[in-house]
């Protein structure tokens, strides 16, 4: 959770005053398409601790992302702040070394040997948040889901605004520390 929720939390909310002295910027965020692999929420065990699985932690944080960008949204409309887009991607499957400390990694290299084929390269995988970030097309467009072929829907599943504002007030418990001290 540490580096896929919680960092890109604090890092938004301490980049807000330079962002909002900009004319026009943009949060552009990574997420993955395995949010749909979190499964049903545990709102007293965020962190996983007492229900750890590699798969449902990344799937889960990378839900939470989503979720936290689209709160990012109702924070910063509540601050008066207007000049700020906030939108995810996902970089489609993608070789990388994900689960290489896990127990289970050959099995991950099996997988990755079968997928080869329909993998992205890292340019492909690339493209969603460069072109998030830099499209004029795109400029003012907030709140969506872009994937390698353009925009996509998230899941919805598991949403909901409690879960959204639990996760939000979670992260805040998280990082209120750092946010003080800067």
């Amino acid at each position: 959770m540490m580096v896929n929720v919680y960092a890109p939390f604090l890092l938004t909310h301490l980049l807000l005053p330079l962002l909002q002295k900009s004319q026009s910027a943009r949060v552009v965020t990574v997420s993955s398409d395995s949010h749909k692999m979190g499964g049903v929420l545990i709102y007293d065990d965020f962190d996983l601790k007492n229900n750890y699985s590699l798969t449902r932690s990344y799937g889960l944080s990378k839900l939470y992302v989503i979720w936290i960008m689209r709160h990012f949204i109702k924070f910063t409309e509540s601050k008066g702040i207007k000049n700020i887009t906030f939108n995810c991607v996902h970089p489609g499957s993608t070789m990388s070394n994900l689960g290489r400390e896990s127990t289970k990694y050959w099995l991950f290299k099996i997988v990755a040997f079968l997928w080869i084929p329909m993998m992205n390269s890292m340019e492909d995988a690339a493209r969603p948040s460069i072109t998030c970030a830099t499209y004029k097309e795109l400029e003012g467009v907030t709140g969506k889901y872009f994937g390698p072929k353009g925009e996509e829907k998230p899941s919805e599943k598991y949403y909901t605004e409690e879960g959204e504002q639990k996760i939000w007030d979670y992260c805040t418990r998280i990082t209120t520390e750092f946010l003080q001290n800067y």
